[in-house]
């Protein structure tokens, strides 16, 4: 797979988890609590929000190296950013 499949894939996966987000939110939360529906645009930022807390470092020993984990979780971090950014721009 190329540089831009696994772009396209990677834009994909935040796009779905971005609608799963909302749709949860819609039936849990604003049926629950009486709040307000988010659109599209919200979700994915609080996606990205919910995403960049919760990411943990594998402390198994998968065959990574210590520094491997810290490239990772520098990269997941950057990537969060910039797709929090980009988002925000366009929504």
């Amino acid at each position: 797979m190329t540089i831009i499949g696994y772009t396209a894939v990677t834009i994909g996966a935040f796009a779905l988890r971005g609608w799963v987000f909302m749709q949860l939110w819609l039936w849990f939360v604003v049926e629950t609590f009486d709040l307000p529906r988010l659109n599209f645009g919200e979700a994915m930022g609080l996606s990205l929000v919910a995403a960049f807390l919760t990411y943990q470092i594998s402390t198994a020993s998968d065959g990574k190296k210590y520094g491997e984990h810290i490239v990772t979780s520098i990269a997941w971090s950057l990537l969060a950013l910039a797709f929090g950014f980009l988002w925000k721009q366009f929504a």
